[in-house]
């Protein structure tokens, strides 16, 4: 009987892999997403501009006032990140034991089809209505989940990533240094956008566990500290408890690790290090406004924010518009106004452009993976788009919703993620790993671990 080869999924790969993998038409693929990812980080500086122009009144002028190069950096982001994530998927190809998230993914895109057609009148589909934020474009740009499924954008993806993390922190450094925040409206003009911006790309750099360099691993942390340093200046209690999640989810990535002490003592010298700059540099811009916003922020730690809110929602929509939606750019009554950007809440906006379908299928596509990947992960990476995933999951019981945002792209990249590795089964001590000829071979789990954690695209 003649031998057979088996190999692994999971094993360690000859030679080098390239920055842009795989097919002509995925390499094209990922750099239109780099040049997209360029467009939408000077969308967020652009955007940001506006708010600073009025930041007492900032949401209503926002939506008033943009000028040609806020479209222009619009446009050309949408011109090179829609075409992206379809062209990776024409060049998606599964592999034995990988999860399909296409799918899944063709029922959410219909549902947001159902969701326009409730909400757009035949003049809309020819009117930048069609791109608006509560329109179906964002519910499509969810087809970049495929350029994360491919296993091999990830060394790819890994530098983008980290790139994004580098910039926006020294962009957070910049203006907190040299700009003195007198009140706190100001300041999340000024930061909340790079601080939203900042978070899951400075949550995957803590989290991936193949360095793209040989610089310390405490550096991974600096992002992260960042953020929570511009969390104090603009006052939002939900980056405290996003970061406490994130802290969560590397704790349990790193609980076989024995590095729970050490990673303890970084995290006290940090906190210890953010409390004492207002004395250190008492007479700085920076600690003036460190000092104001932090008591501010304790001011308001308790404050109240959503019952109102919520109750006006509730009141407001029959359980018919609960169950398929009043369509997109739909509107409710919110106290005195007739609101038209959601809630404040990211699930009950699904609920109130689409209804029921909209809700499960993109729970289904975005959400369900992660909660499979999380308990029985493939590799370390598998595991860490997990988190990044659920942490996203989390942000929507607070004001987050599908946006042209850099901060969605990333978990959508990190939902691809999911679906880009075998996932394993432990049984007594064993993980069944699927192998090339389609087979399931049983090995001991921490190999299969191991395994995962030296491939190349990992």
């Amino acid at each position: 009987m003649p031998r057979t080869r088996t190999k692994l999924w999971l094993s360690t790969p000859r030679g080098r892999r390239p920055l842009l993998p795989g097919s002509p038409l995925n390499r094209l693929a990922l750099v239109m997403l780099t040049v997209g990812m360029a467009a939408a980080l000077w969308l967020t500086f652009e955007a940001t501009k506006l708010r600073l122009q009025h930041p007492e009144n900032l949401w209503f002028y926002f939506a008033e006032h943009k000028g040609a190069s806020y479209y222009i950096a619009h446009g050309l982001h949408l011109a090179f990140l829609f075409p992206a994530g379809f062209l990776a998927w024409l060049a998606f190809r599964r592999r034995a034991g990988q999860p399909d998230p296409t799918l899944r993914l063709l029922l959410f895109f219909v549902a947001a089809g159902i969701m326009t057609y409730r909400g757009y009148s035949l003049g809309d589909f020819f009117s930048t209505k069609l791109v608006g934020p509560t329109g179906p474009v964002p519910c499509l740009m969810s087809a970049l989940i495929l350029i994360g499924a491919e296993r091999d954008n990830w060394v790819f993806l890994r530098r983008l990533i980290a790139t994004l993390a580098a910039v926006l922190s020294a962009t957070v450094l910049l203006v907190s240094f040299s700009t003195a925040f007198y009140y706190r409206n100001y300041a999340v003009a000024a930061l909340g956008l790079y601080l939203n911006a900042l978070f899951f790309p400075a949550a995957w750099l803590l989290l991936d566990h193949s360095p793209i360099s040989r610089a310390p691993r405490v550096l991974r942390w600096v992002p992260l500290v960042i953020y929570a340093f511009g969390t104090v200046l603009v006052q939002t209690r939900l980056n405290v408890v996003m970061i406490l999640a994130l802290l969560t989810g590397y704790f349990y990535l790193q609980r076989g690790q024995r590095r729970g002490p050490l990673v303890f003592s970084g995290l006290v010298a940090a906190s210890v290090v953010v409390a004492l700059l207002p004395t250190l540099v008492p007479n700085s811009v920076v600690g003036q406004s460190l000092s104001r916003s932090a008591a501010l922020f304790q001011a308001r730690a308790t404050e109240d924010t959503r019952t109102e809110q919520l109750v006006d929602f509730f009141k407001d929509l029959t359980p018919a518009d609960l169950v398929l939606g009043r369509g997109a750019q739909a509107t409710w009554r919110w106290g005195p106004f007739q609101w038209a950007g959601g809630t404040d809440v990211g699930y009950l906006s699904l609920l109130l452009f689409g209804g029921l379908p909209l809700l499960f299928t993109y729970c289904s596509a975005h959400i369900a993976g992660a909660l499979q990947c999380a308990r029985d992960p493939g590799a370390p990476t598998h595991a860490a788009c997990a988190i990044i995933v659920l942490l996203w999951a989390l942000r929507m019981f607070s004001s987050s919703y599908p946006s042209f945002t850099i901060d969605y792209y990333v978990v959508l990249f990190c939902v691809g993620g999911c679906c880009a590795w075998p996932r394993t089964r432990h049984r007594g001590g064993h993980a069944r790993v699927m192998v090339r000829s389609h087979r399931t071979v049983l090995l001991p789990a921490k190999v299969a671990w191991l395994a995962g954690n030296t491939s190349g695209s990992n």
